[in-house]
């Protein structure tokens, strides 16, 4: 059974025998509430006060504070900085929503999970750290935090939320790390400052219109050739670069849309089938076009003359064939 604790610090409790030493005296006019846990570890559950600093014990009474329970500091309307112990883990659904005058957030190194609407509406939230070992954030859990301008995070992410980080007007810079993640629906809508965008090889896909409305963004890097993204013309802005390699699900991508791509992987001479090796299948893409049961596109047919007579003939397919089986060094 969980057991209810209430814990209130004022001018009146600093004056009495149960005032709890855990608190210093710049926390007058706090309350706070907590739950026990099962496990004999304490949740936030009610926060209030007159100040705008607060930084959260990692103990209360000998019990371990893992969690920042459902809507513990919701519209704390003083509240401008907070500061979150190593020790939690959780950050509930609207923990911090609407916290009007939160300004900077510091994230210990245990948290894992950010909830739904965790720090919604925080308007003027320009500063939080997105600790190494965090795993998920949750849907709408930054939706309009209107004062950010540059997050960073982490290669231990797995997913971000549908709308996470949605009309964040100001943010110009979004740094991804290489983290193995899937990026939901709308997750950067209407981000109308970002510019450039870099998702790592191992990011796993890109959900429905997830950088909808982002208007300056022009460079978008995908490393992944088999990042799943999502098939919708507005997944990816129109106006923005695609770059990515050439055998891969952006390239399909950016030309079902007729958007603008750059491949990240050079041209190698007899590479005809553009799967970054050179192999006797090779030789066969060029006899297949030459007997006119394929063709080859202009990228092709430019790695396809290997012995560079400006002509292709059976002569290249040769030519490919001899250095697979090593009788050239080099084409």
């Amino acid at each position: 059974m969980k057991k209810p604790v209430c814990l209130f610090l004022s001018l009146l409790l600093l004056c009495s025998a149960f005032c709890f030493s855990a608190f210093a005296e710049e926390e007058i006019g706090t309350s706070l509430n907590y739950e026990i846990q099962e496990d004999n570890t304490a949740i936030i559950t009610f926060f209030d006060s007159l100040n705008s600093e607060f930084v959260i014990p990692s103990e209360i009474d000998g019990h371990t504070v893992t969690a920042i329970g459902k809507k513990a500091f919701r519209e704390s309307h003083n509240l401008a900085k907070v500061t979150i112990p190593d020790t939690v883990t959780t950050i509930c659904d609207q923990a911090f929503d609407r916290c009007g005058k939160l300004t900077t957030v510091n994230l210990g190194s245990g948290v894992k999970s950010i909830g739904y609407k965790a720090f919604a509406e925080c308007k003027v939230l320009y500063k939080i750290n997105f600790p190494e070992g965090l795993n998920t954030i949750g849907n709408n859990a930054f939706v309009r935090c209107q004062g950010l301008e540059s997050i960073v995070l982490p290669a231990s992410l797995t997913s971000i939320g549908n709308n996470a980080f949605s009309d964040c007007v100001r943010l110009k810079s979004v740094t991804f790390g290489n983290a193995q993640l899937s990026i939901g629906e709308l997750a950067f809508g209407w981000c109308l400052k970002l510019q450039s965008v870099t998702l790592g090889d191992k990011v796993q896909s890109i959900g429905d219109r997830a950088f909808y409305a982002c208007d300056a963004l022009r460079s978008f890097t995908i490393e992944n050739p088999e990042c799943v993204i999502y098939n919708n013309s507005e997944t990816i802005p129109s106006d923005s670069t695609i770059n990515g390699y050439r055998n891969s699900t952006a390239k399909a991508y950016a030309d079902k849309y007729e958007k603008t791509f750059v491949a990240l992987d050079p041209l190698k001479l007899g590479d005809v089938d553009m799967d970054s090796n050179i192999t006797v299948l090779d030789a066969t893409a060029i006899q297949k076009h030459l007997a006119s049961i394929v063709t080859l596109t202009s990228d092709q047919l430019s790695v396809s003359d290997a012995d560079k007579d400006g002509e292709l003939t059976v002569i290249d397919a040769t030519k490919i064939q001899q250095f697979v089986a090593e009788l050239i060094e080099e084409l």
